[in-house]
């Protein structure tokens, strides 16, 4: 389709009813010839992914049940302090998150599933998959609450913490965002049409309220940080997004106003585009631009592989050309290789930089062949200068990278799929055997009261929420979620002092 509907054009001139032969060769072609190849390629590589994966599982049971035999020493269960120089050793590992005290409890509680502080060998095959769980703690208080106990007492702290949680406080700074967007357009109007808008006065007036915008944004992020506690606030994407932006607006417009030689209207005008990227944040209140955001999140760690293959096929490939045809394309007026492209399209587009003299030339061309548009033009410019044979050597090539990038468009469509299923998801109540509640479930993570999990009293206080990576299989993420408050009885207590966490993690 690169050069459709150039190839038509002469034989639809001559004869009208030859388009249906063009029509029905694109159709069976393009749309269902390649894509059943996409699929059955596609196909292919879950069932070796899946193979892997069951290999990998086979693999993890066998070493838990051998490391089970060797801490049981011919009882029927391990003891949970027993389980202590585990977390320990896993702490020393610098790849893996650091386990601190509260977590470490937390895990041990849901590894004692029926609260008797005994794990046996059913409950120890689970231990990598709940190792894989992080527990946070809720910020009730304000961090300045924590250690200005006073100020808790405070009615206007109070107040203040009550209107910056509030749903309007959000709108108020979604207003003043959008009141920014608007400036910066009027400021920008005669370099986005070449007439002015606003006089002279008016621009100097957008001037001085286009300073007022950076306080305000920095004031939005120390309220929220103060009220909201910096751990729970680091864990909003949302906040995450707005705290980068401020404070690379803070760094550019103090290198602005500071005395020194960057002190120029174009660092001013970039002070303005930082900032405006604020305007994205609004997209977050949007639940498709959300599902957008979370499937790009969820796709990475697979795409990340085949971009790494698609490097290595690059990079293979650019080698390859390297050795078949460097200096095959040159712009020597007496070489007879510039003579046959000087007069084809090749030529004529000026493409002489795209060619595989070196390495680096040779990636960005096999990049530009990934696009595909003008694929012929390269392909005939190689062929001229070589032979009718290295047609192959591209065909090949754009074969192995096609079929990379439709299993990476399949990735995305998975995982788009799985992300509208939690979103669209509700929330699940799961209830002890008293009828207490003991979490609400939403979808990969869940928020509980520490008090007792899995049936064993933590000794803990206050709600956490308990969170699998993102990178996990949905199904697999919403799994663990839900064993995690799969109780059998609720007999047995134990915290910190008993199992000396604090000294061991």
């Amino acid at each position: 389709t690169t050069n459709f509907p150039d190839v038509m054009v002469p034989a639809f001139q001559s004869n009208r009813a030859a388009c249906v032969f063009f029509v029905v060769f694109v159709i069976l072609a393009q749309y269902f010839a390649m894509n059943m190849i996409t699929a059955s390629v596609y196909q292919a590589y879950r069932k070796m992914s899946d193979q892997h994966e069951r290999d990998a599982l086979k693999l993890e049971k066998h070493n838990l049940a051998r490391a089970f035999r060797l801490l049981r020493r011919g009882r029927p269960h391990v003891l949970l302090p027993e389980l202590l120089p585990i977390l320990g050793q896993l702490n020393r590992n610098p790849q893996l998150s650091l386990i601190d005290s509260t977590n470490g409890i937390l895990l041990l509680a849901a590894i004692d599933r029926d609260g008797t502080g005994k794990v046996e060998g059913k409950d120890f095959q689970g231990l990598c998959d709940i190792l894989r769980i992080r527990f946070f703690k809720h910020e009730a208080d304000t961090a300045i609450a924590d250690r200005f106990p006073r100020l808790s007492q405070n009615s206007a702290f109070n107040a203040l913490c009550r209107a910056v949680r509030s749903r309007a406080f959000d709108w108020l700074v979604n207003v003043v965002v959008f009141v920014n967007a608007v400036t910066f357009v009027l400021e920008s109007w005669r370099q986005i049409t070449g007439h002015e808008l606003l006089s002279a006065r008016g621009l100097a007036a957008l001037g001085r309220l286009d300073m007022v915008f950076t306080p305000l944004y920095c004031a939005e992020v120390a309220l929220k940080i103060v009220v909201l506690g910096w751990p729970t606030y680091w864990q909003d994407t949302h906040h995450r997004f707005d705290f980068i932006v401020t404070t690379a607006t803070v760094g550019v417009t103090l290198v602005v106003l500071s005395p020194n030689a960057y002190n120029d209207p174009l660092l001013i005008r970039l002070t303005s585009t930082v900032r405006l990227l604020r305007v994205f944040g609004l997209l977050f209140n949007l639940g498709e631009w959300w599902t957008v955001v979370c499937t790009f999140v969820r796709v990475l760690p697979a795409a990340s592989k085949l971009l790494c293959t698609s490097f290595l096929l690059m990079y293979t490939f650019s080698a390859a050309g390297v050795y078949l045809f460097g200096g095959a394309i040159n712009t020597d007026p007496a070489s007879p290789q510039f003579a046959a492209l000087k007069g084809s399209p090749f030529g004529a587009s000026d493409y002489w930089a795209n060619n595989f003299n070196d390495m680096l030339s040779g990636m960005v061309l096999c990049f530009e062949l990934l696009v595909v548009n003008n694929w012929w033009v390269f392909v005939d410019a190689f062929a001229a200068v070589s032979s009718e044979w290295s047609r192959l050597f591209f065909i090949a090539y754009w074969l192995l990278s096609l079929n990379m990038l439709n299993i990476a468009q399949s990735f995305l469509i998975d995982a788009a799929v799985e992300q509208i299923k939690d979103v669209e998801q509700e929330e699940e109540e799961v209830r002890a055997a008293d009828g207490t509640l003991q979490a609400t479930i939403y979808g990969h993570h869940a928020v509980f009261n520490a008090d007792r999990l899995t049936g064993t009293m933590t000794g803990l206080t206050g709600q956490y929420t308990a969170m699998v990576p993102g990178y996990l299989d949905p199904n697999e993420a919403q799994r663990l979620i839900h064993d995690l408050f799969r109780t059998e009885r609720t007999d047995h207590r134990m915290d910190e002092q008993h199992f000396g966490l604090r000294l061991n993690l």
